[in-house]
This record gives structure tokens, sequence and C-alpha cells, in this order.
């Protein structure tokens, strides 16, 4: 894998950092009612499918 290509992975820890992305996970979670995201590591890369879509969740909670 090259660097570029490594940037680009998205894992749960970078869609989600910190105290504070871990209860935006949750909210995600249970909008999307996906639970098996609580037993997923934060550092394993996601699938580009998954990462669109919790992307799309967490920006939607960011605007209120």
């Amino acid at each position: 894998m090259t660097v570029a290509a490594a940037l680009r992975v998205k894992t749960l820890q970078s869609l989600f950092p910190g105290i504070k992305g871990r209860m935006q996970l949750v909210k995600v979670m249970l909008h999307l009612r996906m639970p098996e995201l609580a037993e997923m590591g934060r550092d394993e890369p996601l699938d580009d499918e998954l990462a669109r879509r919790l992307e799309l969740a967490r920006d939607m909670f960011a605007m209120g």
C-alpha cells in the first residue's frame, strides 16, 4: 500500500476521533441500526460504502 492509499483509508478512529467522537459514533450506530460497529476495532479499515454512510450520518448530526 502506498502512502497516498494509506491516507485515504478510513477507520472509525479517523471518522470519530476522541471521546466526543465515541459519543457521536454511538448516535450514528443507533440511527443506522448497526450495533455491530461497537464490536469493530477502531483502527480497522472501513469499506468505502460503509465509510460514506457513516460520514453522511455524522455530518447530519453535526448540522443539528
